[in-house]
Protein backbone atom coordinates (compact mmCIF):
# COMPACT_ATOMS: atom_id res chain seq x y z
CA UNK A 1 0.00 0.00 0.00
CA UNK A 2 1.38 3.42 -0.83
CA UNK A 3 1.06 5.53 1.53
CA UNK A 4 2.15 9.11 -0.19
CA UNK A 5 0.30 10.69 -2.77
CA UNK A 6 1.22 13.92 -4.42
CA UNK A 7 0.14 17.14 -2.67
CA UNK A 8 1.04 16.13 1.24
CA UNK A 9 3.39 17.55 3.13
CA UNK A 10 5.12 17.02 7.07
CA UNK A 11 3.31 17.39 9.60
CA UNK A 12 5.56 15.78 12.20
CA UNK A 13 8.48 14.38 12.51
CA UNK A 14 9.48 12.19 15.50
CA UNK A 15 12.88 11.69 17.05
CA UNK A 16 13.48 8.96 19.60
CA UNK A 17 16.63 9.10 22.11
CA UNK A 18 17.99 7.22 24.91
CA UNK A 19 19.98 8.17 27.13
CA UNK A 20 22.90 6.09 27.83
CA UNK A 21 24.35 6.48 31.66
CA UNK A 22 27.58 4.44 31.80
CA UNK A 23 28.52 7.29 29.05
CA UNK A 24 26.48 9.95 29.86
CA UNK A 25 25.30 10.71 26.07
CA UNK A 26 22.19 10.78 24.46
CA UNK A 27 21.86 8.26 21.30
CA UNK A 28 19.37 9.21 18.86
CA UNK A 29 17.60 5.66 17.80
CA UNK A 30 14.95 6.31 15.79
CA UNK A 31 12.43 8.81 13.66
CA UNK A 32 8.91 8.44 12.69
CA UNK A 33 7.47 11.10 9.76
CA UNK A 34 4.14 12.20 9.65
CA UNK A 35 2.62 13.23 6.29
CA UNK A 36 -0.77 14.89 6.25
CA UNK A 37 -3.21 15.68 2.90
CA UNK A 38 -5.29 18.44 4.92
CA UNK A 39 -7.90 16.62 6.50
CA UNK A 40 -5.65 13.18 7.66
CA UNK A 41 -2.17 12.88 9.31
CA UNK A 42 -0.60 9.37 7.98
CA UNK A 43 2.49 8.06 10.32
CA UNK A 44 5.09 6.52 7.98
CA UNK A 45 6.73 3.70 9.26
CA UNK A 46 9.77 4.05 12.52
CA UNK A 47 12.66 3.82 11.03
CA UNK A 48 15.22 2.81 13.88
CA UNK A 49 13.59 1.61 16.88
CA UNK A 50 11.68 2.88 19.30
CA UNK A 51 12.38 1.50 23.22
CA UNK A 52 9.03 2.43 24.70
CA UNK A 53 9.88 -0.10 27.45
CA UNK A 54 12.79 1.73 28.62
CA UNK A 55 12.56 4.74 30.84
CA UNK A 56 15.55 6.73 29.84
CA UNK A 57 13.81 6.76 26.51
CA UNK A 58 12.79 10.13 25.24
CA UNK A 59 11.15 11.57 22.64
CA UNK A 60 11.38 15.26 20.64
CA UNK A 61 9.11 15.99 18.14
CA UNK A 62 9.03 18.94 15.69
CA UNK A 63 5.49 20.08 14.08
CA UNK A 64 5.09 22.01 10.66
CA UNK A 65 2.13 23.55 8.93
CA UNK A 66 1.66 23.06 5.18
CA UNK A 67 3.53 26.52 4.29
CA UNK A 68 6.21 26.08 7.04
CA UNK A 69 8.14 22.95 5.76
CA UNK A 70 11.71 21.92 6.56
CA UNK A 71 14.36 23.20 3.51
CA UNK A 72 17.19 21.27 4.21
CA UNK A 73 18.09 17.75 6.68
CA UNK A 74 21.50 16.88 8.00
CA UNK A 75 22.67 14.19 9.17
CA UNK A 76 25.79 14.44 11.56
CA UNK A 77 27.89 11.42 11.92
CA UNK A 78 30.19 10.00 14.47
CA UNK A 79 32.48 7.04 14.71
CA UNK A 80 28.58 4.79 15.04
CA UNK A 81 27.06 6.07 12.99
CA UNK A 82 23.98 8.90 12.81
CA UNK A 83 23.99 10.51 16.01
CA UNK A 84 22.07 13.47 15.23
CA UNK A 85 19.27 14.57 12.60
CA UNK A 86 18.78 18.52 11.98
CA UNK A 87 16.33 20.21 10.23
CA UNK A 88 16.39 23.56 9.14
CA UNK A 89 13.32 25.74 8.63
CA UNK A 90 12.70 28.80 5.64
CA UNK A 91 13.72 31.24 8.13
CA UNK A 92 17.00 29.67 9.16
CA UNK A 93 16.03 27.65 12.50
CA UNK A 94 17.42 24.98 13.19
CA UNK A 95 16.30 21.89 15.34
CA UNK A 96 17.77 19.11 16.38
CA UNK A 97 15.75 15.50 16.74
CA UNK A 98 17.92 14.42 19.50
CA UNK A 99 17.39 15.87 23.19
CA UNK A 100 20.92 16.34 24.03
CA UNK A 101 23.53 16.49 21.96
CA UNK A 102 26.28 17.86 23.39
CA UNK A 103 28.71 15.24 22.24
CA UNK A 104 27.66 15.68 18.32
CA UNK A 105 28.21 18.58 17.25
CA UNK A 106 29.49 19.66 14.00
CA UNK A 107 32.36 21.57 15.88
CA UNK A 108 34.21 18.25 17.38
CA UNK A 109 36.80 16.74 15.02
CA UNK A 110 35.13 13.32 14.81
CA UNK A 111 31.44 14.39 13.91
CA UNK A 112 31.24 14.77 10.06
CA UNK A 113 27.76 15.94 8.32
CA UNK A 114 26.03 15.37 5.86
CA UNK A 115 23.61 18.04 4.13
CA UNK A 116 20.58 17.64 1.24
CA UNK A 117 18.51 20.42 0.39
CA UNK A 118 14.29 19.50 0.56
CA UNK A 119 12.45 20.56 -2.86
CA UNK A 120 9.18 22.11 -1.92
CA UNK A 121 7.39 19.33 -3.39
CA UNK A 122 9.51 16.01 -1.80
CA UNK A 123 9.07 13.24 -3.91
CA UNK A 124 9.39 11.06 -0.54
CA UNK A 125 10.70 8.23 -2.94
CA UNK A 126 11.00 4.81 -1.27
CA UNK A 127 8.83 5.83 2.15
CA UNK A 128 6.49 3.54 1.62
CA UNK A 129 4.71 0.94 4.18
Amino acid sequence: MQNYKPGMYIKQIDGHSMIDDEFEEDHLTGLRLHLADGSKTKPLSLIGTKMSYDPEEFLKTLKYTKKDQPTSISFLIDQYGICDVILKRANGKEESLSTENADCMLELDEITERNYALPKETPLVGFHG
